[in-house]
Parts: structure tokens; C-alpha cells; sequence
């Protein structure tokens, strides 16, 4: 107000009045600020209704397993907590929210075999729901890998003919008995046999 009602609010009121009484009152615009958000999350804004050349601020709140992704409208550009000042027009912003992906390897983490470390194939190969570079038990067969002689081929009984550090599940296995006599037998018979058939083959050979 100017005048009479100088320094009063919206409503005046004038008392023992004892001569012409004249007063201006004098407006000042206002706008709206909002912010809406998509699914995983909300946005408020701590005005929403603001005068010109105020202030306000509008935050983004992820819910569990999503992420702030971005603002579009008047926040474009700023992060979760958007700053706005010298408000002149209506202020409208929108956020927007992505699945959590805590090891940044595009698979969300309600979904991801290693959540917190980095594992685009997701290899599991023990079919554990546990992917392989986290898993102390890559073949599921209860010894760690440090401890496993064949890790990637379940093996409980860690059995290693060969005493070489490798189990037989996934090496090598030692032969531990000899061929008994009938085979030895067996053998010489068949390469008397085969001598034969090409002492026969060579004389037929023979020229004229």
C-alpha cells in the first residue's frame, strides 16, 4: 500500500477517520513451481508458489534400487537437487530414474549375479546365482577355489592320480596297472601275425 493504508496487508482498516482518506495498492506476480517424477522415485520443491525474482528448490528422491538419472524442463542440467532463482514465469521439471547399477555394468542390481562388481557376461558356472569372479565356490562343490585342484569342475573327492596339483576331474589321469600276461601275449601273436602278412606281400613282389 501506498498512502493512507501504507504499511498494512491486504486488508486495511482505517479508524477515526477525520479527513479524505486515499490509498494505492500495489501487486506483485506470482508463479508456480512443480516437479513430477517417473517410476522409481518422486520430486517436491520447497515453494511452490513463488513471487517474482524468488526462490526455489526441487529435490529428486530415488527409491530403493533405482538411481537419479536426469531432469528435463526447468532443471535440465543440474543433479538430484535442482537450485532455481530469479523466478520470473512458472517453473515446471520432471525426474526421471534408472535401475540401481551399483558396478556400472548395465545389468541392474535386482538382477545382477555380482552386484557390486563388474560383470557384463554374467557367468555363473555353477549355476548359483552367483557370478563367477564373486564366488569363492566357482564348481559348487563345497572347497574353495584357492583350495580346489580342478575349480572349475566340481570335484569333492579331489582326487589326483598324477600327484600333480591338478585333479583328475580336469587333467590327466595316471595309469596304475600293467597289462597282465595274456594281454602281453596277446600282443606278441599279433605282431608275429602282422610280420607274416608282410613277408608274404614283399616275396609276391619279387620280379620274375
Amino acid at each position: 500500500w501506498t498512502g493512507a493504508c501504507d504499511g498494512q496487508g491486504a486488508t486495511c482498516s482505517l479508524t477515526n477517520i477525520t479527513g479524505d482518506q486515499t490509498s494505492v495498492a500495489s501487486f506483485t506476480a506470482v508463479y508456480a513451481v512443480s516437479a513430477t517424477a517417473g517410476a522409481g522415485g518422486s520430486a517436491s520443491c520447497s515453494a511452490t508458489t513463488v513471487a517474482s525474482g524468488g526462490s526455489s528448490t526441487c529435490t529428486a528422491t530415488a527409491d530403493a534400487e533405482y538411481q537419479f538419472d536426469r531432469w528435463t524442463g526447468e532443471c535440465d542440467g543440474q543433479g538430484a537437487t535442482c537450485s532455481l532463482t530469479n523466478i520470473t514465469s512458472d517453473q515446471t521439471s520432471a525426474a526421471s530414474f534408472e535401475p540401481l547399477d551399483s558396478d556400472d555394468d548395465d545389468t541392474p542390481d535386482s538382477l545382477d549375479n555380482c552386484p557390486l562388481i563388474s560383470n557384463g557376461d554374467q557367468l555363473d558356472t555353477d549355476v548359483d546365482g552367483i557370478g563367477d569372479v564373486c564366488d569363492d565356490y566357482l564348481d559348487g562343490d563345497g572347497l574353495t577355489n584357492s583350495m580346489d585342484n580342478c575349480p572349475l569342475v566340481s570335484n569333492p573327492s579331489q582326487w589326483d592320480s598324477l600327484d600333480n596339483g591338478v585333479g583328475d576331474a580336469c587333467g590327466a589321469i595316471a595309469v596304475t596297472t600293467l597289462p597282465g600276461p595274456g594281454l602281453f601275449s596277446l600282443i606278441a601273436m599279433l605282431m608275429i601275425y602282422a610280420r607274416r602278412r608282410l613277408v608274404q606281400h614283399n616275396i609276391r613282389d619279387l620280379p620274375a
